[in-house]
């Protein structure tokens, strides 16, 4: 049983191409969730930021109002005030979502059907007589 070299050598170098292929998928798949993850830490942070700062105007209003009702004497014919106060707000971020997990998960899914298919295919090649 003699195997023939050409066969031999466009199999090793597809296997090549096709490593190649998934190591840069896989670095770029790393790169991808790192810098998305410091997109998202950077958002949590300006979020609280935003809110420490709004948490520190509505204490200084509320010490305002509160010095200002102190200083006022009441007269003999008061006028009915209304000071208009806004209903606290809370914003709380919606929850990540979209394309980008699915098309990871769709690429995974192809890398996986692709390498199965290409595993199935190098085995019949194998038990073909040469």
């Amino acid at each position: 049983m003699s195997l023939n070299k050409s066969n031999q050598a466009g199999s090793a170098t597809t296997f090549v191409i096709i490593g190649i292929i998934l190591l840069v998928l896989l670095l770029s798949s790393i790169y991808f969730v790192v810098q998305r993850g410091e997109q998202v830490r950077k958002d949590a942070a300006a979020t609280k930021i935003a809110r420490d700062q709004e948490a520190t105007q509505k204490a200084k209003d509320a010490e305002t109002v509160a010095k200002n009702a102190a200083t006022n004497t009441p007269t003999a014919n008061p006028s009915p005030t209304t000071t208009a106060t806004n209903p606290p707000t809370t914003h709380t971020p919606l929850p990540t979502t979209g394309s980008e997990t699915d098309i990871v998960r769709i690429i995974a899914v192809g890398l996986l059907a692709g390498t199965a298919t290409s595993f199935i295919m190098s085995q019949r090649g194998l038990k073909r007589p040469l």
